[in-house]
């Protein structure tokens, strides 16, 4: 009997040594199963999908950002991402220089404070009227640095005159004191955004103040302040700054080109980052107005439609980017 109890014992022992795997996957399996949840949950998130030329934005970004435009276009056009600019040819983008604006320095106007003012606007009148160290006739008159014809004294620019940034920055400063920020203050009636004071103040410097606040001795304002303090559209109060295209009695491709310039600031559309990036004066180089309007020829009403379009925007910036000089280099 003893000798069955030893036999079997031994054959035990041979099946627990052939049959352990098994057995140790078996309560592996038990064991894993024992701490895996019940169910499982996927969690999605919203995910801003970024290519080349698009970014998908979320349905409550798209209907705000349909607010903006002037017109319906596809979705995937409505945000781009801007070509980084490139100088040389080589594969270096252009950084923004530190510290190009003082933003210690601040203009209080209708109740608003606006940061830099002074500095964004000379940055402005940059592009639109170049950097001349050396006195020029324009016009009727002499002019000198960034489009002044007179010196903070009151004297005016004369012939065989040179003049440096710095001092035609002065010059610059002084007309916005006295000439532009002066006439604002008193006869525009509502805030305006930063956007809007820029072009605003851009649009006095260009036409006088006399003729924004009393046009041509009209005793009436032109259509363009009188549009601001009805509380119009900025589209629709930047294109009431097209009553002014006429030099000397004649239309003026210039100044309607200076027009859509301010326009596409003052609807936000334009920024001062995008102008420093620009060749001074480029623009005027444009051959055809219909780039930038929907028609050569003014509305019933006698003012112009300007085309703020993606394509018009895109436009503009590839074709005026700065390759041997920008706004940035003259300021």
């Amino acid at each position: 009997m003893k000798s069955y109890l030893l036999y079997a014992l031994g054959m035990l022992t041979v099946l627990v040594c052939i049959c352990q795997d098994d057995i140790l996957v078996f309560f592996k399996s038990a064991s894993a199963d024992e701490h895996k949840p019940a169910t499982m949950t996927t969690v999605t998130a919203d995910v801003a999908v970024v290519n080349a030329n698009t970014v998908q934005t979320t349905t409550e970004a798209t209907l705000a950002y349909d607010c903006a435009l002037p017109e319906p276009v596809e979705t995937a056009e409505k945000i781009t991402i801007k070509k980084a600019i490139i100088s040389n040819n080589d594969n270096t983008v252009i950084k923004m220089p530190k510290n190009t604006f003082d933003r210690s320095q601040t203009v209080r106007l209708n109740g608003m404070v606006y940061q830099s003012l002074e500095d964004k606007l000379i940055a402005c009148i940059a592009y639109l009227e170049n950097y001349f160290p050396n006195s020029y006739f324009c016009g009727a008159r002499w002019t000198i640095g960034y489009g002044t014809t007179g010196y903070t004294n009151g004297r005016r620019v004369a012939s065989n005159e040179s003049i440096s940034k710095e001092e035609a920055q002065t010059c610059v400063r002084h007309h916005l004191r006295s000439y532009v920020f002066p006439i604002i203050d008193k006869y525009v009636e509502r805030e305006l955004s930063e956007e809007e004071m820029l072009a605003t103040c851009l649009f006095i410097y260009n036409i006088g103040g006399g003729n924004f606040a009393d046009k041509k001795g009209s005793g009436r304002p032109c259509a363009f302040l009188q549009a601001l303090n009805d509380n119009e559209s900025p589209r629709e109060s930047a294109r009431k700054m097209t009553e002014f295209y006429r030099s000397a009695g004649k239309k003026a491709d210039g100044l309607l080109k200076r027009r859509w310039i301010e326009g596409a600031i003052f609807c936000g559309y334009l920024t001062v980052d995008d102008i420093l990036q620009l060749e001074p004066a480029g623009f005027y180089n444009s051959s055809s107005l219909n780039d930038y309007y929907m028609s050569s020829h003014p509305d019933r009403d006698g003012f112009y439609s300007y085309r703020f379009d993606q394509d018009t925007l895109n436009r503009f910036l590839n074709e005026n980017q700065g390759t041997n000089k920008r706004v940035v280099d003259i300021i």
